[in-house]
């Protein structure tokens, strides 16, 4: 069944990084961030992470030396229906200057659905290690058994089933650093799958990134699963899209490994196991290349577009897209995230200001940071209603919004 669409309508971070109370609203589809180094962008997107909660798959430690706790608060949409949602969230940076996310206590405010003005708390949950599917029934089980006695069995079936559209999106929040696959090199050559289709655990010892190492898998697995799809996805990187590629090729060679298991009686069973070994080519012009022989901004176009069209978010944060990427190339990437986000929603940050001239004012927040932290606002309240005025005619009539934003700073 497939679940109704979800956007976040409005996000609130209290205690997070220079978030000392930090508001955001972001635009149901796309939404570019800007402002001065050191203003807060990444701590926003990364604060939006957040809401993934207890759907974060890491592993709890027996002590937790530093630990940090920050207040998260949202408003979801669902078929035009606020839902909202605030949690105390446990979590400890890590040495990639991400979060793990320790434990997280839910509540969630059904309003426009029950007609009552109330939270219902859910018990504090630590990390599961659950399927999507299984963090969903853990969900709903939990829902019923801890809310209020007086709503219905009905009442509770369209409060749950919202609450299933809402994990989803929650689960399927992905983001996308600044220096992530900024280095083609440390994505290997080929890579091994077994008999389900699923990844064979190995380049940890040789080096390989694990994050290249599943780009490349997914998108032999959409390959292989997902023709219309791959098909969209090339003609978007090839001669008909933005012309990073001529074509990719997918060599497969099956083989047969032995494994041994001995039984309680000591018997020793041999069972086969096929893998497939699954080597990718890159055509460009007369050169057959690997991943790892491409070049920063053409691996890095390359990903950054499969994560665009692919279904794996609902939530897409992108850090800084203009990275490693061509000026001229960079255009035409914008207007295909632009397509993409009828699809899903898109965050990111910027300092180009080509990107900016591909969007209207409603879609940009510009980050400031003073006294009290991290402040995100719309152009229409940051600047006053005289130079907002201005800028609606300035683009009418004269210039682009990159150009405003060099010359005039929004006003600030």
């Amino acid at each position: 069944m497939r679940l109704p669409r979800v956007h976040l309508a409005d996000f609130r971070l209290r205690a997070y990084r220079s978030c000392k109370s930090t508001t955001f609203s972001p635009d149901s589809r796309i939404t570019a961030l800007i402002g001065s180094n050191g203003s807060g962008k990444t701590n926003v997107l990364q604060g939006l992470m957040l809401l993934g909660g207890s759907q974060r798959r890491y592993r709890r430690e027996e002590e937790d030396v530093f630990k940090l706790e920050s207040q998260v608060s949202a408003t979801f949409v669902v078929n035009k229906k606020p839902v909202q949602f605030r949690a105390s969230i446990v979590y400890r940076p890590t040495e990639r200057n991400r979060d793990q996310i320790l434990s997280s206590q839910e509540e969630w405010n059904f309003r426009e659905i029950t007609g009552k003005d109330e939270w219902q708390k859910l018990p504090p949950s630590e990390i599961m290690f659950y399927s999507r599917v299984g963090v969903l029934q853990h969900r709903r089980i939990s829902y019923l058994n801890h809310a209020d006695k007086g709503v219905t069995s009905e009442l509770s079936k369209k409060t749950t089933a919202l609450m299933d559209a809402i994990d989803d999106f929650r689960h399927r929040i992905v983001d996308y650093s600044a220096s992530q696959f900024t280095n083609p090199a440390l994505c290997p050559p080929s890579f091994e799958i077994d008999e389900d289709g699923d990844l064979y655990d190995q380049g940890a010892s040789e080096g390989w990134s694990r994050e290249h190492l599943q780009f490349i898998h997914q998108l032999y697995r959409m390959y292989k699963n997902q023709q219309p799809l791959y098909s969209t996805y090339l003609s978007l990187v090839d001669g008909r899209g933005v012309g990073l590629i001529e074509k990719l090729q997918w060599k497969e060679t099956k083989y047969s490994t032995k494994a041994y298991e001995v039984t309680a009686g000591g018997k020793v069973i041999t069972r086969k196991r096929s893998r497939l070994l699954i080597i990718p080519t890159v055509y460009i012009g007369d050169s057959h290349l690997s991943f790892a022989q491409l070049s920063e901004g053409t691996f890095r176009t390359l990903a950054i577009l499969f994560y665009v069209i692919t279904d794996s978010s609902r939530l897409l944060l992108i850090e800084e897209p203009e990275v490693c990427i061509h000026h001229g190339l960079l255009t035409s990437v914008v207007d295909i995230i632009r397509e993409f986000a009828r699809e899903k929603q898109i965050i990111f940050s910027t300092h180009s200001e080509s990107i900016l001239d591909k969007l209207e004012p409603d879609n940009v927040r510009l980050v400031t940071k003073g006294d009290s932290g991290t402040v995100v606002g719309t152009i229409s309240k940051v600047m006053s209603a005289r130079q907002y005025q201005a800028l609606k005619k300035y683009l009418e009539t004269e210039g682009s919004l990159g150009e405003y934003w060099r010359h005039s700073g929004f006003g600030q």
